[in-house]
């Protein structure tokens, strides 16, 4: 019978024990101490109570026979000095079962749970299930070993483990397995070396695996150790497999080095799982992720790795491969690898102890490394390889860099062969291998590189496919240099490369070594460079060639100057070729020459047994336009005048009587309001017109022709007031003398079909006027002047210009047939002058000036119609006109002085074209009211338009 207080002490040799104590107990030594040697016995404990022990170990379970058994299950809290619970066994086929559930505290160890040491102990599993919390201030929370044959070890715990070490598991016999799974919170504090959140090791023996699955935030801190780890896992076996699977957050600081998971096989395959945020700092060395292996190697990380060393070496992943020939390693990566270090820094570093060991990375997420400026070449890499004599191939989707710009770098005594597949974003250099390397940028790859990439020889390619870019150039306030050495060919396949930065002074080159055969660049894909595109001794980005080039690369230029371009015929150097002799055709303007204004640049080849490609420039084809303002400014005044003309056809009708007498030749007056009377009287008229003009200008430069398509629409709107006085009997009697003066707005839109350019005229006008009327005679004359100012597209000219058009017309005719009812026929003849002045100016170096030469138009025609009564007191007056017109004057021109360089252009204006016109007039005489509407038609060779028009007239 046990008693309620006190130790409870059994040691029963050959006898089985079965002990359950719900009583809390304390001792100095052991509070629980059960011991059997006897094979086939078993060792069962099943505590509630709380335990106590100031100097051993509160639950011991003790058996050495073979065949036999020990359980222990503890929900009770215990409070330890060397081991909370404490089970062994030392025989043959035994198994170990340790349950706890309470609390642990004390020192040392919380639970230590071993079979055999010093004694064959084969065939004896281990279980270890642990939901209790361990608190301990020195020592191990969990420890575990067997030294069997076949004496596998499970630990599962989810209690919250604070001590010098979390779980830690050895196994030492063959085919023993080790297996650890964690969901519990770990918290490590030591001095000690090593210390460890998780440690699994399988010792001996060919066969045996270490498995570790923990989903538990780890926190190692080291004060003092040597070597700090998260998770630590390693086998010595020759198929002795390692797994590691981690999901949670894993801090690692150790004064001196620190790992966030390590994993190591001397013959079996090692895999490490990572999806949870490794955040490590070691004074000396920092890792993430570390792994070695004589055989394959699987890393997958999906979560961020940032390894900080202040004074030494930091690694995001760290593998060593140890093997022979056919062993693979596979790395793939899709977090956010930060390495930062004071000596070294990588953030993927490999290194191929064996021989033709072959690597594989997998990136899409984000890898950088960042280390001292002052740090040799090669001691700072975002992705570093030692290979002897493998295949390296690296796949990326997601970003690479470093601050040294290593992005991918090969130790110098690396044998392998590389291949990279870039989709993502590369910034830096590559130095690569001595063997046959391709590198592939791949559609929506980005290769951003800095200073020289190296290959190291053989038949290295780099191909730039469709959709992918090398961007040479990224700081505008900097003149970049870089480019790719020792290559033997280039594959721009319908790739870009770019050195548009928006600073002009870049270079990008291709070489091969010094001294072997030339570079092959095969062109087919694109060119992009910053260039000032103005007068001589511009600047631009180069693009150089050191070997032969083939294809045709299309060239695109992002102009940086801020002013109009310039004539510039010395040019602006692209691209340099030191190869065999190229063909002009090999480099080209993507879009065609480059409109910067009034000059255009183009891209000459400049044969010099090898050659270059340089920038010059001509007048294109807003240079070509510049009469053409001109042109519709005289359009515009020309338009808004025959508005006026078409308002006076009604005067005609009601001087001769149409509807009743105008004039009583008795008193010689004119008649009273509500009678027939001319004036005085008002007017209002308005119209809208269309007129396409077709045009085509030549410039030749350089041996080249270029062709402009000048066809161009002006859209006209005027809206005209007057008021009209008069005088009868002037010359003769029966005549009238009408006069008055008018004033409006006027507007009107160029724009060009092929050209950027569009221009919009605004303003009003002012005018006066006089019609002479005797019988069927009549002779108007307008003198009319616009003043408005015209909003320019500002590529080369001022925001607006200031212009005047002066115009006087004269239109004169006889009217036979009727006034009152019936037929009439009209031959009419214009002549008209108009003055366009349009302000000259300079912009950005080009001075631009106008001719201001009277512009001539006469017409011959006729207007055929009939007067009708529409109703009672209305007559109506439906006409037709044809008239074909005649330019008498010279062409218009304009004169741009560029570079001190005058050029002179004109706009070629049609000879003759013709006008069809239709309308109808309504008079009201008893009202004194006309009404008027007309639609023209206007046709010619290069010449077409439609207008129409309308307007009122009231006389009192």
């Amino acid at each position: 019978m046990i008693g309620t207080n006190g130790p409870i002490l059994i040691n029963d040799p050959g006898k089985s024990i079965d002990c359950d104590n719900s009583f809390d107990r304390n001792n100095a030594g052991n509070v629980i101490e059960l011991r059997t040697d006897g094979g086939g016995e078993f060792i069962s404990l099943d505590n509630y109570g709380d335990l106590t022990s100031t100097a051993g170990r509160t639950i011991l379970a003790y058996s050495e026979g073979a065949n036999s058994r020990v359980e222990v299950i503890n929900t009770g809290d215990l409070d330890t000095y060397e081991a909370g619970i404490y089970a062994r066994t030392r025989g043959d086929a035994s198994e170990l079962y340790v349950y706890n559930s309470g609390h642990i505290t004390g020192f040392y160890k919380g639970i230590w749970a071993v079979t055999g040491a010093g004694v064959p102990n084969d065939d004896s599993p281990m279980r270890v299930i642990n939901t209790g919390d361990i608190d301990l201030q020195t020592g191990e929370s969990i420890d575990a070993a067997t030294y069997g044959v076949d004496s596998d070890i499970f630990i599962f715990n989810s209690g919250a483990l604070t001590g010098e070490t979390g779980i830690r598991a050895f196994a030492e016999g063959d085919d023993a397995d080790v297996k650890i799974i964690n969901t519990g919170s770990i918290t490590v504090q030591t001095g000690d070396d090593p210390s460890f959140g998780i440690s699994g090791s399988k010792y001996s023996g060919e066969n045996g695996r270490v498995t570790i699955r923990n989903s538990g935030e780890i926190m190692v801190t080291g004060t003092g150790g040597f070597d700090v780890f998260g998770i630590n896992a390693r086998t010595y076996g020759s198929s002795s497999p390692v797994d590691i699977r981690n999901t949670a957050a894993i801090w690692a600081s150790g004064s001196d080095e620190a790992t966030g998971i390590n994993g190591a096989t001397l013959g079996g395959s090692l895999s490490i799982t990572n999806s949870g945020k490794l955040d490590v700092t070691g004074t000396n060395l920092a890792q993430g992720i570390a792994g070695a292996s004589l055989s394959d190697i699987s890393i997958n990380n999906s979560a961020d790795i940032h390894a900080t060393s202040s004074q030494g070496r930091a690694e995001g992943i760290k593998v060593f491969s140890l093997g022979f020939d056919d062993n693979a390693t596979e790395i793939t990566n899709s977090g956010d690898i930060r390495a930062s270090g004071g000596e070294y820094a990588f953030g993927i570093v490999f290194a191929d102890v064996g021989s033709n060991g072959a690597l594989t990375i997998h990136n899409s997420g984000s890898v950088h490394a960042d280390g001292p400026s002052t740090a040799p070449a090669g001691n700072v890499a975002a992705i570093s390889v030692y290979s002897q004599g493998g295949l390296t191939t690296i796949f990326n989707t997601g970003d690479i860099s470093a601050s040294s710009h290593l992005a991918i770098g090969f130790n110098p005594n690396s044998t392998g062969k590389a291949n990279i597949f870039n989709a993502g974003h590369i910034t830096g250099l590559v130095d690569l291998t001595s063997q046959n390397d391709r590198f592939v940028n791949l559609s929506g790859g980005v290769f951003e590189t800095k200073k020289m990439s190296l290959f190291g020889g053989g038949e290295d390619v780099f191909v730039n496919q469709t959709g992918a870019t090398v961007l040479a150039a990224t700081n505008a306030n900097s003149r970049e240099m870089s480019g790719f050495e020792g290559l033997e060919t280039f594959k721009n396949a319908g790739g870009t490369i770019s050195l548009v930065d928006g600073g002009v002074g870049d270079t990008f080159t291709l070489a091969n070594t010094p001294g072997s055969a030339d570079l092959k660049f095969e062109g087919g894909g694109y060119l992009a460079v910053d260039a000032s595109l103005r007068g001589p001794g511009s600047k631009a980005d180069n693009f150089i060639v050191d070997g032969d080039v083939s294809g045709v690369t299309k060239v695109m230029v992002n102009n940086t100057g801020t002013q109009p371009g310039v004539f510039n015929s010395q040019g602006i150097p692209i691209v340099f070729v030191d190869g065999k002799t190229p063909s002009a055709g090999n480099f080209v303007l993507a879009d065609g020459p480059i409109d910067t204004g009034f000059f255009d640049y183009d891209l000459f080849f400049v044969p010099t047994g090898s050659g270059y490609w340089e920038l010059r420039s001509f007048p294109g084809a807003s240079a070509q336009a510049l009469p053409k303002l001109l042109t519709a400014a005289q359009d515009l005044w020309h338009e808004t005048s025959s508005t006026w003309f078409d308002r006076t056809a009604d005067l005609r009708v009601v001087l001769n009587g149409g509807g009743s007498p105008a004039y009583d030749a008795g008193t010689k007056s004119m008649a009273a309001p509500g009678g027939n009377g001319l004036t005085p009287g008002v007017w209002i008229k308005g119209g809208g017109s269309r007129l396409d003009r077709n045009g085509s200008a030549t410039t030749k430069a350089y041996g080249n022709t270029y062709d402009y398509d000048l066809d161009n629409e002006l859209s006209t709107v005027d809206l005209q007031m007057g008021v009209d006085m008069g005088k009868y009997d002037v010359l003769s009697e029966g005549d009238v003398l009408v006069f008055g003066v008018l004033g409006g707005f006027v507007g009107a839109g160029l724009d060009y079909d092929s050209v950027a350019d569009s221009f919009n005229f605004s303003g009003g006008q002012v005018g006066a006027y006089a019609t002479y009327l005797k019988d069927g005679l009549f002779v108007d004359t307008l003198l009319n002047v616009h003043l408005y100012e015209i909003d320019t597209p500002n590529l080369g000219f001022p925001d607006s210009l200031n212009a005047t058009t002066v115009g006087l017309r004269t239109d004169a005719g006889y009217r036979f047939g009727s006034f009152t009812g019936g037929a009439f026929f009209e031959p009419l003849a214009t002549i008209e002058f108009a003055w366009a002045d349009i302000d000259g100016f300079n912009v950005g170096g080009n001075k631009v000036s106008f001719s201001d030469d009277a512009n001539v138009r006469g017409r011959i025609g006729g207007r055929v119609g009939t007067t009708m009564e529409a109703c009672e007191g209305t007559m109506m007056e439906p006409f037709l006109i044809a008239s074909l017109w005649g330019n008498l004057s010279e062409d218009n021109a304009a004169t741009l002085v560029s570079s001190g360089t005058t050029f002179n252009f004109s706009d070629d204006l049609d000879d003759v074209w013709g006008e069809l016109s239709a309308g109808v007039n309504l008079f009201n005489f008893s009202q004194t009211t006309a009404v008027f509407a007309k639609v023209d038609y206007t046709f010619g060779e290069d010449v077409q338009g439609l207008g129409g028009k309308a307007g009122m007239r009231v006389a009192w």
